[in-house]
């Protein structure tokens, strides 16, 4: 979303990015971070899974949360797109979803 500010902006559209400061949406992508992360390691405990489950969505939480940490610190360094390097984090994001999927469906194969 902040990578596409100007277009938001230009739209009306009231998305976060053209109505906040990039340090403020990236504080609140931090914290919907946890939020996954926290939400994705609650389902170890309520389903029967194998180590499979627990041991990728905790790895691929730690990165996915890492990355948002980096997206921080570089508001810091600047408020232009090419210094925030919003897309790194979309795209990581992608991924732990689908790793986190990959883990759902091969720990019953696999992780017992």
């Amino acid at each position: 979303a902040i990578r596409y500010r100007d277009d938001y902006a230009a739209a009306e559209v009231p998305m976060l990015p053209t109505v906040s400061a990039s340090r403020t949406v990236a504080r609140r992508i931090l914290a919907y971070s946890y939020l996954t992360v926290g939400t994705s390691m609650l389902l170890w405990p309520i389903a029967p899974t194998g180590w499979l489950y627990p041991v990728g969505a905790l790895a691929l939480g730690v990165v996915f949360v890492v990355e948002s940490h980096l997206l921080l610190r570089r508001c810091d360094s600047g408020d232009r797109v090419t210094e925030l390097q919003p897309m790194r984090l979309f795209h990581a994001s992608n991924l732990y979803l689908a790793l986190l999927f990959l883990c759902v469906a091969l720990d019953p194969l696999i992780g017992r």
